[in-house]
């Protein structure tokens, strides 16, 4: 059985219920969170106004810190220039230190020599008579060196005063200027000479063909080849130096020059006028006189091989024979006076009597553009012809016979037309020329230039001058002469009436002349124009040709006949 305990009561302490526990902690809390707020709150605004201060500190340390900056840079800056300065400044004082010691040197090699001269003055204060008259004999020899030396030279002076003047001909500078070389070719009474080797080609060296195996020509390839050989890159030309007395020359050289075409060029120089040339070369000389040589015996060879076309007799060659009259005509190798085949040109047999001085003169040979002025060419029959040395040519038809005077064999000029007349009896008058170009008809006026005195027809002529030919073309009729115009000298065709013996109307004609000439110009300087009247003569109108001829024969204008 259990026995039933019996409890006293206690005495117990009423705590907070859980609720109202929480409810005052959470109210005590609030209030903590309420002064942490307050405190946060207080703390960051402090913090807040802090903050600028750091940061004018900051500031005020980053702009000491550009103004240190600044001042190394300028301070660097400055260091740089003066460090320019300074190397500029040892550079010069380098300088003036090798001045310094150059002209230190200079006066010590100065000192040296003064001390050498010093030396040698006392050497020279006792020198020995041996020395002294060395030293007389030395002056004497060297005073009589000075006074032969001065005598040379005042000769010298003197013969250079009397000397005439002489001259070269140079390059032309300007537009037209060539840098090509030229061969010089100087055309003279007596023939071609080649310069400046003074090489002569006589009348008989151009008497011959006038092909590519000439003299001239071979002479002119020769020393093309050679200067092309020698380097020169530039394609020489011929120069033609044509002298007062050459012009005739000049003639022949234009026929020997065929394969030159344009490509040459000439200078007109008097005859007196001496001209200073290249030096010559050696080698070259030799090899132009070889060539020459070959040349005249291939030019022997084709004049043997056809005698008749190149006037040859019994081998000799034809030449070309200077004249008084400044010019060339063509003679055979038998002498003067001969034309083809040797036959004597009789001195009077003209309608059986003998010429007088006045049918005996002759007028001045031309220079035609195409051949040498005065060349004879005879007149022949058709039937084969054959000569003899007599001087004689009979035809095979009549060889039995009595042989007629030579005269009936005229030869005629080769600018007249050949005529089946040229061989009939002297007493029937002829229409052609003499080979001299002299009338044949008996009644030929008499040339104005006997009272009037030569190269009367020439304004401007003086022997010392160059005379410059121009060709006037002309037309006789049988009533007039005309002068034709001329392109951009004179447009007008000025006709001279003829009425009655041409000697009445010779005047006007020479006027006509002389103005054509005035619308001419200036010829060259130190020259004159010498025109060439080349006329066109009508069939029945050449009496008047021949009495034109006359007239002005040995006046200065060369009249010459145009149609063949």
């Amino acid at each position: 059985m259990r026995r039933r305990a019996n409890r006293k009561p206690e005495t117990r302490v009423a705590l907070f219920p859980f609720l109202a526990v929480l409810v005052c902690t959470m109210g005590a809390l609030i209030v903590l969170l309420v002064l942490v707020v307050q405190q946060a709150r207080v703390q960051a605004v402090e913090i807040v106004r802090s903050e600028p201060v750091d940061d004018s500190a900051a500031q005020a340390a980053a702009q000491r810190r550009q103004e240190q900056r600044e001042d190394l840079i300028w301070r660097s800056e400055i260091l740089e220039q003066q460090r320019g300065e300074k190397t500029t400044e040892l550079a010069d004082r380098r300088l003036a230190l090798s001045h310094l010691e150059e002209h230190l040197n200079q006066m010590e090699s100065q000192w040296q020599k003064l001390l050498e001269e010093r030396k040698a003055f006392r050497a020279l204060s006792s020198p020995n008579q041996d020395t002294l008259d060395k030293s007389r004999r030395q002056l004497a020899q060297l005073q009589a060196q000075i006074d032969h030396t001065q005598e040379q030279l005042t000769n010298s002076r003197e013969k250079l005063q009397q000397r005439p003047a002489s001259y070269a001909i140079i390059p032309y500078h300007g537009p037209q200027a060539t840098q090509r070389r030229p061969l010089y070719v100087e055309c003279t009474s007596t023939g071609l000479i080649i310069q400046p080797e003074a090489i002569v080609l006589t009348p008989e060296d151009l008497a011959g063909p006038t092909g590519p195996g000439n003299p001239l020509a071979a002479v002119l390839r020769a020393k093309r080849e050679y200067y092309r050989r020698v380097g020169d890159t530039e394609e020489p030309y011929p120069l033609i130096v044509v002298r007062s007395d050459g012009i005739l020359a000049y003639g022949a050289a234009r026929r020997s020059m065929q394969g030159w075409d344009d490509e040459f060029g000439y200078e007109l120089v008097a005859a007196e006028r001496e001209l200073h040339y290249p030096p010559p070369d050696s080698s070259l000389k030799n090899s132009l006189h070889r060539v020459i040589e070959l040349a005249r015996k291939r030019q022997l060879a084709l004049t043997r091989a056809m005698p008749r076309r190149y006037q040859q007799d019994g081998g000799g060659s034809g030449q070309l024979r200077a004249t008084t009259n400044r010019g060339f005509v063509r003679t055979s190798a038998n002498g003067p006076g001969r034309g083809r085949g040797g036959r004597q040109r009789p001195a009077a047999r003209r309608s059986g009597t003998s010429e007088s001085p006045e049918n005996n003169r002759r007028p001045p040979a031309t220079a035609g553009s195409g051949d040498v002025a005065g060349k004879e060419t005879h007149t022949h029959s058709q039937q084969p012809e054959t000569e003899n040395t007599g001087g004689t040519s009979t035809t095979s038809a009549n060889r039995a016979k009595p042989r007629k005077p030579a005269a009936e064999n005229a030869e005629i000029a080769s600018n007249q037309p050949a005529t089946k007349n040229a061989g009939i009896a002297s007493n029937q008058p002829t229409t052609g020329l003499t080979s001299l170009g002299t009338p044949t008809d008996d009644f030929s006026p008499t040339s104005l230039a006997e009272s009037r005195g030569s190269n009367f027809a020439l304004p401007k002529y003086e022997n010392n001058l160059t005379e410059v030919q121009r060709t006037i073309r002309m037309k006789c009729f049988v009533d007039q002469l005309v002068i034709q115009k001329e392109r951009g000298v004179d447009t007008r065709e000025l006709a001279v009436p003829l009425s009655g013996a041409m000697s009445n109307d010779i005047e006007s004609l020479i006027a006509r002349i002389w103005d054509r000439m005035e619308r001419w110009g200036l010829a060259i300087p130190g020259g004159y124009w010498k025109p060439v009247l080349k006329i066109d003569v009508l069939p029945e109108a050449e009496h008047r040709f021949r009495e034109l001829s006359a007239l002005l024969r040995d006046s200065g204008m060369i009249v010459e006949r145009a149609n063949r």
